[in-house]
């Protein structure tokens, strides 16, 4: 089998299973920090010190399983195994390995990853946080076509240990939006195939940075509706709560409270916010208001000194 690699958050990854939406690398062959490979998979960890409704660990491994789809075993960082299952789809597979899999092998490495999706501005990386739904990703690709690249799509990486101030790393994989949103971007002629069938969601790809930079991490943003007495606009979350923000955020956070990472996640992110800050971004989640979001964004990043395009 010949393996494809890719570049997905810093890391060389060789797969034996093709990886929609991530970009390939052009790393040489067998140069690389994680395997994926096809083989058998476990029901059940045995061992198993944690568990959950449908994933198990065991010292270093992790057993993830996704009913109907497929099974995951991530080991030490460095490996998955995915075993689909009789009645799954190998597409259906690959969203899972992309998103919770990887996620969990992130963790494993020891890295913040939160729920968020980011752009460059100004050389820093800014993050748009919050739940599936608040509108990141179309956040994002509406500031990418005002000329602002593609960092990251739902998912963010942070190495902690890397560099101080910290480091958002690249992504490296495709954004995924839904049609309606491609329709009003007018990405419609960037619109690849679907995510998953029967969805009206696909791979867009979006101006990111050609260089795949880790870049500093600038201010993250809350994504919130308004709620009474809320109103429309941008304003500071005090630096308890952004904490506490940040641990809401935090990509599969029951997970990764499991794996015992709570007290390395708070440290890291309290002493990423030494450089940077959080806020709410308040705003009905409505194509109509994007524009007047974007226009508070810019004059709020002007406000803190990050260079916004003319």
């Amino acid at each position: 089998m010949r393996l494809a690699q890719y570049r997905i958050y810093g890391l060389v990854v060789s797969s034996e299973i093709a990886l929609p939406g991530a970009m390939q690398s052009m790393e040489d062959a067998g140069d690389f920090d994680v395997i994926v490979r096809r083989g058998a998979v476990p029901e059940a960890l045995e061992g198993a010190t944690t568990e959950g409704p449908n994933w198990s660990i065991r010292g270093g491994t992790f057993l993830l399983c996704v009913p109907r789809v497929a099974r995951f075993l991530m080991k030490d960082g460095e490996e998955i195994v995915v075993q689909t299952e009789p009645e799954g789809d190998a597409g259906d597979a690959a969203i899972f390995l992309l998103g919770s899999a990887l996620g969990i092998l992130l963790y494993q490495r020891r890295r913040i990853v939160l729920h968020a999706s980011a752009v460059c501005v100004g050389g820093k990386a800014v993050l748009f946080c919050g739940p599936s739904g608040s509108g990141k990703s179309t956040t994002a690709a509406a500031l990418n076509a005002r000329g602002y690249a593609l960092i990251a799509d739902d998912m963010c990486c942070l190495d902690p240990d890397a560099s101080d101030p910290p480091f958002i790393l690249p992504d490296g994989r495709m954004s995924k939006l839904w049609n309606d949103a491609t329709n009003y971007l007018q990405l419609t002629s960037r619109r690849g195939p679907s995510v998953r069938a029967g969805i009206d969601k696909h791979y867009v790809e979006l101006d990111a940075d050609p260089a795949l930079r880790s870049l500093p991490l600038g201010p993250v943003y809350v994504l919130q509706e308004p709620a009474p007495p809320d109103v429309a606009g941008i304003r500071p979350v005090r630096l308890a709560d952004a904490v506490a923000e940040l641990g809401r955020n935090a990509f599969r956070a029951h997970i990764m409270r499991a794996m015992g990472l709570s007290e390395n996640f708070f440290a890291a992110t309290a002493a990423a916010l030494q450089h940077s800050a959080v806020y709410y971004l308040t705003r009905p989640m409505t194509f109509d208001t994007m524009d007047d979001a974007i226009s508070d964004l810019e004059d709020h990043w002007r406000e803190l000194s990050l260079r916004v395009p003319a």
